[in-house]
């Protein structure tokens, strides 16, 4: 997962209330923002951030491609609701070439549904010793298939491409300068129905909430 890492892509976030869409160009350290849109949903269209009539949302999108006239039809999404799990656990200190079995072998004790029926990530975000062992880090980020299938299907229908897909609040992140990535941060982003907290030391997440307003 990437949040507006590629070029010439629109980041896109849908919550209850509207669909808003961002074009940047430049640089990562200096980007330019080129256009931007938003349009309001009605209501009944998204429910606590997952989608409950696709056609409105749909229909939503191409409108606001319309009226924004964004350069590219590839975006990258932003999800944010009840179906998304992030989780910071610590496991066993592997070689590189065996963190993946490892971490598939072991995370469901920290994700609470089937590993199954959830898309895996994670990101090895530091390491430690104890009298135990050494131990690794890891930030967990799980997201329901079944909710991450209604959005792919739906932008789809809008004829947009979806080239990666992130979790909105640990998106958040890189709105820090250089500067305020020193020490730690709090970064909140208040939602219609659902807002996200995130705790950030030293540019490293180390606590992601979404929580009901």
């Amino acid at each position: 997962m990437g949040f507006l890492k590629p070029n010439n892509a629109v980041g896109l976030d849908i919550d209850t209330a509207e669909v808003r869409a961002v074009e940047l160009s430049g640089s990562v350290q200096s980007p330019k923002l080129v256009r931007f849109g938003r349009i309001p949903l009605p209501g009944g269209a998204v429910t606590e951030g997952m989608i409950a009539n696709p056609g409105m949302v749909e229909d939503a999108l191409r409108q606001l491609w319309s009226d924004a006239g964004f350069s590219s039809r590839e975006v990258i999404l932003g999800v944010s609701n009840q179906g998304v799990l992030v989780r910071f656990a610590v496991f066993p200190k592997v070689p590189n070439n065996k963190i993946d079995k490892l971490i598939k072998f072991q995370s469901q004790e920290h994700i609470p549904f089937p590993l199954d029926s959830v898309v895996l990530d994670y990101i090895v975000v530091g390491e430690a010793k104890s009298d135990a062992g050494d131990t690794l880090e890891v930030l967990l980020v799980a997201g329901k298939r079944d909710m991450l299938n209604d959005f792919i299907d739906t932008v789809s229908n809008a004829n947009l491409k979806i080239r990666d897909i992130d979790v909105s609040s640990l998106a958040l992140q890189r709105t820090l300068s250089p500067v305020d990535r020193k020490g730690t941060a709090a970064i909140i982003n208040i939602g219609n129905e659902l807002s996200s907290i995130l705790m950030v030391e030293n540019g490293t997440p180390r606590f992601a909430r979404i929580i009901t307003t």
